[in-house]
């Protein structure tokens, strides 16, 4: 979300928003604030030795936010407040900037490179083995690649198992494809004596089993897929965190291909042995 090109957390460092913080829907809601410029609301700072109290407005309402405890639940007690860093400094008694406390610090790159990031990890990381304080560096980058692996595994391992159930049914279909073939034998003659080709004839049954298949894998796609919105959709209420729903398209290309492959061995063979023979002898097999 951004207001007049500048996003929420650029807003805290105006002018305007040094008497603002970013909220909660749910404590918006306990609170009855909105964005009016009328609707304040109290913060109390305290400590062992210190306590104030400040009176600033709403900036933003998030229903999520990365890094920060941010809900639309009620349940939700302990949640985030965002403001800029003057704004905290002066909530904990007008501490000098460089006296403010960290405890975890994002850095983020207006044009990533992965040079670049090499030399800020490397001179973040000589930086904490000179330090006192002890350290720790978090790259996302080996999180990125952890992911990206386990989900190329997941991946292949679906589509192992989908090409195995279908190599398992094209037995199913075979048989069909031959029962139906020879069901129909008197209206494969009427058609040949028609003038119907050998080729037209078996290229129909191929395309009969292609539907026959493609259509009922399409089916278990989208039961799949609907199932599976449903349980991401499940897990974003439960855990409160943006999980994408992921359709499965690679699954969806090879169950195409497959189905081609299962449809012409399928249906190529019983036909192409019928068609071989003479008309008036297929119009006498049923």
């Amino acid at each position: 979300m951004c207001i007049r090109d500048r996003s929420l957390t650029e807003q805290l460092y105006r002018p305007s928003g040094s008497q603002s913080a970013i909220i909660s829907t749910s404590w918006a809601n306990k609170l009855s604030i909105n964005l009016e410029a009328n609707s304040s609301f109290l913060v109390m700072v305290y400590n062992g030795s210190y306590s104030s109290q400040f009176e600033i407005r709403a900036q933003a309402i998030l229903k999520l936010s990365p890094a920060m405890t941010m809900s639309a639940l009620p349940s939700s007690s302990k949640q985030s407040v965002m403001v800029s860093i003057p704004t905290y400094a002066q909530f904990c008694g007008g501490l000098r900037l460089q006296d403010v406390p960290y405890e975890i610090l994002l850095v983020q790159f207006k044009s990533y490179s992965d040079a670049a990031a090499e030399r800020v990890y490397d001179t973040l990381n000589s930086a904490t083995q000179e330090s006192p304080v002890v350290y720790s560096i978090w790259d996302y980058r080996d999180v990125a690649r952890g992911i990206e692996k386990n989900s190329a595994i997941v991946s292949a391992t679906f589509v192992s198992v989908t090409i195995i159930a279908m190599f398992l049914c094209f037995f199913s279909l075979a048989s069909s494809m031959s029962a139906n073939i020879l069901d129909q034998t008197k209206e494969i003659a009427i058609m040949r004596a028609l003038g119907l080709t050998k080729r037209r004839m078996i290229i129909l049954y191929v395309y009969e089993a292609f539907v026959l298949v493609f259509s009922s894998s399409l089916s278990g796609v989208v039961i799949g897929a609907c199932v599976g919105w449903t349980l991401t959709a499940q897990q974003i209420l439960f855990t409160q965190l943006p999980i994408p729903f992921g359709f499965p398209w690679t699954n969806l290309l090879v169950i195409f291909l497959v189905s081609v492959a299962c449809a012409i061995a399928s249906a190529t063979i019983p036909a192409y042995s019928m068609m071989k023979r003479q008309i008036s002898t297929i119009a006498r097999l049923n």
